[in-house]
């Protein structure tokens, strides 16, 4: 918990349970983001997993290497879905990839999506796009996925990785404003309304660089600038962080995607007038051997 009015914090052990006070003259919040796990039936069943930290790698390598499974689940095609997808293929394990749109990885267009569609499926993905989960249930020892208007699946297990919602209840406990999915409101130099807390990366509302509107962003890059800005306005300096683009960079199998500012449909949604080109270029100059077409 956070004490505002004294400018203390409450920390917990948790080795052994015990309680102490920290006082602070500056606080920075950055608590990051947690996965989102929908209220939906058999959702507590021990063959599903989330992705967010160290400990939950551990726990899916020891789930595999305990239980040798062949096939799994994995729900949501975004940038977890995807690596979770190529790695536990090059395990050995039969996977079905669920997205509930009909493209893996929102921020792309469609037609760039279906590249990676291709990619997914060359390496033995199967995929299943338009697809929503409504439940969970046992039978023997198998994990069925209930699809609607779908018949369900088995599988040995199921990784979830549906989104992320900003870690944000500390804040929300003291008192701090919030805004878009519960994030933090910060200004420019990282402060919240409380002007001796400050809130960087996942946790926080950012704007967006082309739209200017609200966002939130859970993205490395701006997280790693954040952190820099809001240490330097402690110290004195005027730095500011004046939005995010959103840039981003995967690797599927054989095949990188990357991304900044807007797609398409994010641009008629946001009522901007906008053209688009298809280009085909080198990935480096075509005098220098091995360049390909990208």
């Amino acid at each position: 918990a956070i004490d505002r009015a004294n400018k203390t914090v409450r920390v917990r052990n948790l080795n052994d349970g015990s309680e102490y006070t920290e006082t602070y003259d500056k606080l920075i919040l950055s608590p990051g983001a947690k996965a989102i796990v929908p209220d939906i039936d058999g959702i507590a069943s021990d063959k599903i997993f989330t992705l967010r930290t160290v400990e939950n790698t551990f726990e899916i390598a020891d789930y595999i290497k305990k239980n040798s499974p062949e096939t799994a689940v994995v729900i949501g095609g975004g940038f977890i879905g995807l690596e979770m997808a190529e790695n536990l293929t090059r395990r050995g394990i039969k996977v079905k990839l669920i997205q509930r749109t009909e493209s893996v990885m929102p921020n792309l267009d469609y037609d760039m999506a279906c590249m990676l569609h291709a990619e997914l499926l060359n390496n033995g993905v199967e995929l299943m796009l338009s697809k929503n989960v409504i439940g969970f249930g046992n039978i023997r020892d198998k994990l069925e996925v209930r699809i609607e208007e779908e018949a369900p699946i088995e599988t040995e297990f199921a990784i979830l990785a549906v989104g992320v919602v900003p870690e944000s209840h500390l804040a929300e406990e003291a008192g701090l404003e919030l805004g878009i999915k519960k994030a933090i409101k910060v200004n420019s130099h990282m402060q919240t309304s409380d002007p001796d807390i400050y809130a960087v990366g996942d946790a926080v509302e950012v704007k967006h660089f082309v739209t200017g509107d609200a966002a939130h962003i859970a993205l490395a890059g701006p997280a790693n600038k954040q952190g820099r800005i809001a240490a330097d306005h402690i110290m004195g300096r005027n730095s500011q962080f004046n939005g995010s683009q959103g840039s981003s960079v995967i690797k599927v199998f054989g095949l990188p995607a990357a991304s900044t500012g807007i797609n398409e449909s994010q641009a008629e949604t946001a009522g901007l007038k906008y053209d688009r080109v298809v280009i085909s270029s080198a990935s480096h100059a075509t005098y220098y051997p091995g360049a390909e077409e990208m």
